[in-house]
């Protein structure tokens, strides 16, 4: 899988849109390759009812996922998941800042319950958690990011309210090992600039390199735009502009996740728009997010997935819709599953297999696999 973007939606989760969510399926992956470690059997318990929260695969075989208590691997498509946690921590959830880089390279950070702004601890593996190296970094909850097994960024959440956040950009250059402050807009902090404005909901910091990454969130006022740009490792960031989309004067603008490159140059941005009706909005680049030109509007506010710069899958809320030539024009999937407000999230690998993850009122977790681009799904966990 070249590349993608989950926006995740409504059910369970819902009351996590107004605090930024690190997902790995928010990194843009340009060269994720699985090693051949991805083959071999795990030396790990199995966990007979994976309660997945969240779910990065990379291939029709080889994947990761999250549970409330384990951090899990998957070596045949989801249907066996092993139990790769390290050893001793049994809490984690859906708001663990992660980032899995391929099948063998993970980091997961465990921040102190009490203490969530606090100091944390990294957690680094590079076999596919059989082992896990252990290492103390300066900050709690927040998005965590990886663009290579040695470049990685943090963006800590240091707390708001009225429509402002405070955070942290932290950078390291050694896998995980040691980390560097590059910017805070806290006030009560030192070294406080603010070129990345402390107004503003961040609900992520998505990087393309070790020099360039994007913050977006969003602004609740008409026609305003959060979407920050820095090419120098986090020290200084610059608004983006965009096109004004078609008929959607007069709505707040929101940047639930950055933007997805299948290059250094080519990639695409969805943006929610929020008036009388719910959209998104889709805008591509050829020059690096220097410029944006807008491609169409989709009826729907819902999840967002791209395997390649021509072929993804949009899920609106309600049906799935998918697109062969970069968002210009999308088909109604016939899907033989309603999943309705128990969907979650969706994680496709080519334009033929992918996974949705569900959770129910009734407290019920579901995995299920499609192999025919989303017309019939087989569960494997329900």
């Amino acid at each position: 899988m070249a590349w993608k973007l989950i926006l995740i939606i409504f059910g369970l989760f819902g009351l996590l849109a107004c605090t930024p969510v690190s997902t790995a399926q928010s990194v843009p992956e340009l060269a994720a390759s699985s090693p051949t470690i991805a083959s071999v059997p795990i030396s790990a318990p199995i966990v007979n009812s994976a309660n997945i929260l969240n779910l990065h695969m990379f291939n029709e075989r080889d994947g990761w996922g999250i549970s409330e208590n384990s951090i899990l691997r998957t070596i045949d498509g989801g249907v066996t998941w092993y139990n790769v946690s390290p050893q001793g921590l049994t809490t984690f959830g859906y708001g663990v800042p992660n980032a899995f880089l391929n099948a063998s390279q993970a980091w997961v950070i465990v921040v102190e319950a009490g203490d969530p702004y606090g100091s944390g601890t990294l957690y680094r593996t590079n076999d596919g958690g059989q082992s896990w190296t252990v290492f103390p970094v300066p900050f709690g909850g927040g998005n965590l990011s990886f663009t290579d097994d040695m470049n990685g960024w943090m963006m800590e959440n240091l707390g708001g309210g009225a429509g402002s956040m405070a955070i942290s950009i932290y950078r390291s250059e050694n896998g995980g090992a040691t980390w560097s402050q590059s910017f805070t807009n806290d006030p009560s902090l030192e070294n406080t600039t603010d070129s990345l404005p402390l107004h503003g909901i961040k609900y992520n910091l998505t990087p393309l390199n070790s020099q360039t990454a994007w913050v977006g969130g969003v602004v609740y006022a008409p026609d305003t735009l959060y979407l920050y740009k820095t090419s120098d490792a986090g020290r200084t960031w610059a608004l983006q502009s965009l096109p004004t989309a078609p008929g959607m004067q007069n709505t707040e603008i929101s940047i639930d996740s950055g933007p997805i490159f299948s290059s250094q140059s080519d990639g695409i941005l969805p943006v929610r728009y929020f008036g009388e009706t719910f959209r998104t909005g889709f805008f591509s680049t050829h020059d690096g997010g220097g410029s944006w030109e807008f491609i169409t509007a989709m009826p729907g506010t819902g999840a967002v997935d791209f395997v390649s710069l021509s072929a993804g899958f949009f899920w609106t809320g309600e049906q799935f819709f998918s697109t062969s030539d970069g968002g210009h024009s999308w088909t109604n999937i016939n899907s033989d599953v309603l999943f309705g407000e128990s969907f979650v999230g969706m994680d496709f690998v080519s334009t033929h297999t992918g996974w949705v993850w569900t959770y129910d009122p009734t407290g019920q977790y579901g995995l299920y696999q499609t192999t025919d681009g989303g017309k019939t799904w087989i569960p494997l966990i329900n």
